[in-house]
């Protein structure tokens, strides 16, 4: 499993989620969110920093890049998939959250997409029995 990569997804969601919430993100509220030290957030935000993912401005108010804002957007996906593949294999939703928060960040996306498919068919023959 590639941690770097699943590192700076959780950064990037957690940035995402409070962006959304409060409409500006600093550092501190990364340290706040997630109780991460302060030095910690520093050295993530300037790997995604030079990963292009994020950029700060002059205040340090902390904002995705379209990258940034495109990988967080995949990652979200997944984990909609995943949860939803594990409910309806009979996961309860608790368990099935925590699994697919895994999943999303280590399952290659040649499989992923074999997945997605399934269940996007699966759903389609659903409703068509329903009607």
């Amino acid at each position: 499993m590639n941690t770097t990569k699943e590192t700076q997804e959780m950064y990037l969601k957690v940035i995402y989620e409070l962006s959304r919430r409060k409409g500006s993100v600093r550092a501190i509220d990364i340290v706040t969110e997630r109780g991460y030290a302060r030095s910690t957030v520093s050295y993530a935000m300037k790997s995604l920093r030079a990963k292009g993912l994020v950029t700060v401005t002059a205040d340090g108010e902390i904002r995705l890049t379209e990258e940034g804002r495109e990988r967080v957007e995949k990652v979200n996906r997944r984990y909609e998939v995943f949860t939803e593949m594990l409910e309806r294999l009979g996961v309860p939703q608790t368990q099935a959250s925590a699994v697919a928060c895994r999943m999303e960040h280590i399952v290659l996306d040649d499989i992923f997409l074999l997945i997605e498919r399934k269940l996007v068919k699966e759903k389609a023959h659903s409703i068509s029995d329903h009607n």
